[in-house]
């Protein structure tokens, strides 16, 4: 995710400056240009990676994705936001935002159809490719789309004539850059925490992405989708959904596996809502659309290098998580207080009086009493997690724990848990230390291997290798 995070970054920069300083005409051989010279990369095979350290882990990845896809994945994203700058001078009066929501169903489709019906069918030497022809067959469109584009009656000189624009604000930069940060943090946070408390597998890194996705497609398709009446309460029920699960670590009673995933995404969804939605609500006219486009993935690449690199090193849990989940809702409050009559004007539509004046003020209170009571909720989970640990330590794949059960009796052990799972125990006790427990312990599958084996039941020596 970092990856694609920054080199989306670097494609959105490269279509901001092409649609800032060079005219329109020329923006468009320099592309087609580079797209082509980009067909003698392909295909986009990896190269095999025999061992990596485990103090370079990211680095490495890193690495091995920017020499295998990254220099047509940064044309391909820079592809979107320049057909869409394209569009907005040839058809100035059409709503060309909206063609992101298009674009970011493309990519739902993709990574839908990739695990349940390409990765299935499809080995992969063919998907490569495949992938390499279609990538071909893009250019064929995109060539054919930039000859309709520059037959467009008067747009080169329109485009020679443009005035300067308003400069846009700071404020609103940041707001863009902050607000697209939130949601690209929730995205890894959530996932995080999923992959943690359930299993590591890739429909549970399909489900969250397809949500963040869907929430783009959502707030750019059209304004009345995102109604603050109906995302702010849908948050709400997600944030207390989340601190119901997160306290049930170590309980008697577990959260089922479909309860768990669902509060799961429902906080996701309207973390992402809420901070889409504001974005989009304080988007640019078209004259500034690369530049947003440009901030919006400057805050994606943000959340990025924060849950990847920075936070491994100043945390030991997943408290991004926490931290988000204040963060958005701060933003809503915010967000609900600053644009006046807003909210109150949606409450009374269909009332023939509409609320006092004094309403914000109220629902604002309301709201920020929600949020500081999850807020304590959240700080308590944080203290309960590491209540009582010997040590607590955030590696490269997740949280570990070390817990200290029944000292001073001969029952006396260790418990590691990885998140909420228990994953061994070690008896400190003298008498007991060479026992084995968790996995290994008697009834365990690895034990009725072992004894059941024919080499053991034939008396032989055994090898065995465990982790």
């Amino acid at each position: 995710m970092l990856f694609f995070q920054v080199g989306l970054l670097l494609g959105y920069a490269y279509a901001h400056v092409l649609a800032r300083y060079i005219a329109i005409k020329r923006q468009v051989i320099v592309h087609l240009g580079l797209l082509a010279f980009s067909l003698l990369l392909l295909p986009i095979t990896p190269t095999q990676v025999t061992t990596i350290e485990p103090a370079s882990q990211i680095f490495e990845i890193l690495k091995l994705l920017s020499i295998a896809v990254g220099i047509p994945f940064v044309l391909l994203s820079a592809t979107a936001p320049l057909l869409q700058h394209w569009f907005s001078k040839a058809y100035p009066n059409e709503q060309t935002f909206r063609l992101y929501a298009l674009s970011n169903t493309g990519s739902l489709l993709a990574l839908i159809s990739y695990p349940f019906l390409i990765e299935t069918t499809i080995r992969l030497s063919q998907q490569t490719v495949l992938w390499s022809g279609l990538y071909g067959l893009m250019l064929v469109f995109m060539l054919t789309t930039a000859a309709k584009l520059l037959k467009t009656p008067n747009l080169v000189e329109r485009d020679q004539m443009r005035t300067p624009s308003p400069r846009v604000a700071w404020r609103l930069m940041l707001t863009w850059m902050v607000l697209a940060a939130l949601g690209s943090i929730s995205l890894l946070a959530v996932t995080n925490q999923m992959s943690q408390d359930i299993a590591v597998v890739p429909f549970l890194w399909v489900l969250p992405l397809s949500l963040y996705l869907i929430s783009f497609i959502i707030c750019f398709d059209r304004d009345a989708w995102y109604v603050r009446t109906v995302w702010y309460p849908f948050l709400a029920i997600g944030i207390a959904a989340l601190i119901y699960v997160l306290k049930q670590d170590y309980a008697d009673q577990s959260v089922s596996l479909v309860n768990e995933v669902t509060a799961y995404s429902a906080v996701l969804f309207g973390l992402c809502m809420v901070s889409h939605g504001e974005m989009v609500r304080n988007r640019p006219s078209t004259d500034h659309l690369t530049l947003f486009y440009l901030y919006v993935a400057l805050g994606g690449a943000l959340g990025g290098v924060l849950v990847n690199l920075v936070a491994p090193h100043v945390f030991n849990g997943y408290w991004e998580l926490h931290l988000v989940v204040v963060a958005v809702g701060f933003a809503a409050v915010v967000s609900l207080f600053l644009d006046k009559g807003s909210l109150t004007r949606s409450l009374t539509r269909s009332l023939t009086r509409p609320l006092p004046s004094f309403s914000r003020w109220a629902f604002s209170f309301v709201a920020a009493a929600g949020l500081a009571f999850a807020s304590q909720q959240l700080w308590l989970h944080k203290q309960d997690q590491g209540y009582g640990s010997l040590e607590s330590k955030r590696g490269f794949f997740g949280v570990l724990h070390a817990y200290e059960q029944d000292v001073g009796t001969k029952d006396h052990y260790r418990a590691l848990y990885y998140g909420r799972i228990r994953h061994g125990d070690q008896y400190r006790y003298s008498k007991f230390r060479n026992i084995a427990t968790a996995y290994y312990g008697q009834g365990s599958g690895v034990s009725f291997a072992i004894r059941l084996h024919p080499q053991r039941l034939a008396g032989a020596p055994m090898n065995v290798g465990a982790t």
